[in-house]
């Protein structure tokens, strides 16, 4: 039962913490948008776009969203919680 309920707790935090970080990735990708078409059209290259800091840390942080993002809809699997444990306990280190 107190599992439970800490687990209520754990989905409660994450949602919230996924809604914020959609909103910064829409920020960010709207921030961006202009590098990012020129990129698409072929105007400028892979080492020029990354050179850009602004659309690395995007990158960078569209990359770990989709991870969190993978990891808070599975909190439940077997395979994940052992990850979660060891980031936390690294955490706490």
């Amino acid at each position: 039962m107190i599992q439970q309920i800490k687990m209520g707790e754990i989905k409660e935090i994450l949602r919230e913490i996924y809604e914020k970080g959609f909103e910064i990735t829409s920020i960010l990708k709207e921030n961006n948008k202009v590098t990012l078409d020129k990129a698409n059209a072929g105007e400028i290259s892979v080492n020029e776009l990354f050179a850009d800091t602004n659309v690395f840390y995007y990158s960078l942080f569209e990359s770990f969203w989709k991870l969190f993002k993978q990891v808070s809809e599975n909190i439940e699997n077997p395979l994940v919680q052992p990850w979660i444990r060891v980031f936390i306990e690294q955490s706490c280190d």
